[in-house]
C-alpha cells in the first residue's frame, strides 16, 4: 500500500483513509505499515480513526460502503481511500455517489487487485496489481518442490506488485 499512498500523496491528497481488509487482519500487516510509513514519510501523523477494516461478515461493497458512510457522517476530511479489493471500491464509489461526492473529483480512488472491472468501470480505478501471474508461478515451483520432496526455503515468498494509474486518481 506504500506504492498507493505515495501516488496519492504525490497528487496533493492529504486525508487518506486506507480498508486495508478485515478484522483480523493486524495492524502490524505490510498494507497498514506501507501506509503509514508513506503518510510519516511527508511529515503527516496517520489517524487510527482513519484505518478501517471489515468485519467479513457481508459482501465487501455492503461492508465498505457502510464504513465510508459512516465517516463522511461524522464530517471527517477526506481526500482519497485506499481499499483492499477492487469490490470494496465499488463500495466506496456508491457510498460517495449517495453523499453527493464524485471520483476523482472530489476524492481519489485506489484499490489492490486490478480485476478487469477496474479498467471498465467509470471512471477507470487505479490499481495495484497482484502480478497473478507470478505468484501462480512461484505457488507451482513450490509445490512441485513439495511434490519431489524438497523442503522449500521458505514458506514466504514476496511476488512484486504495480500500481496502474486510471482515472480515478488525475
Amino acid at each position: 500500500m506504500r506504492e498507493a499512498a505515495d501516488c496519492l500523496l504525490d497528487r496533493g491528497s492529504r486525508n487518506i483513509l486506507l480498508m486495508p481488509g478485515y478484522l483480523a487482519e493486524k495492524r502490524t500487516s505490510s498494507r497498514v505499515l506501507g501506509y503509514e510509513d508513506a503518510l510519516k514519510s511527508r511529515g503527516l501523523a496517520p489517524r487510527e480513526d482513519y484505518i478501517l477494516n471489515r468485519a467479513g461478515e457481508r459482501s465487501s461493497e455492503e461492508e465498505t460502503e457502510e464504513l465510508v458512510r459512516g465517516i463522511l457522517t461524522k464530517g471527517e476530511p477526506i481526500d482519497a481511500v485506499i481499499t483492499s479489493s477492487d469490490r470494496a471500491a465499488f463500495g466506496v464509489i456508491t457510498a460517495l455517489r449517495r453523499a453527493g461526492l464524485y471520483v476523482p473529483e472530489d476524492i481519489r480512488l485506489i484499490s489492490f487487485d486490478n480485476s478487469p472491472y477496474t479498467a471498465m468501470a467509470s471512471p477507470s480505478i487505479t490499481a495495484i496489481d497482484r502480478n497473478p501471474e507470478a505468484l501462480a508461478g512461484e505457488a507451482c515451483r513450490v509445490l512441485l518442490g513439495l511434490i519431489r520432496g524438497e523442503k522449500p526455503e521458505k514458506m514466504e515468498h514476496i511476488v512484486p506488485v504495480s500500481l496502474k494509474k486510471r482515472d480515478s486518481t488525475r
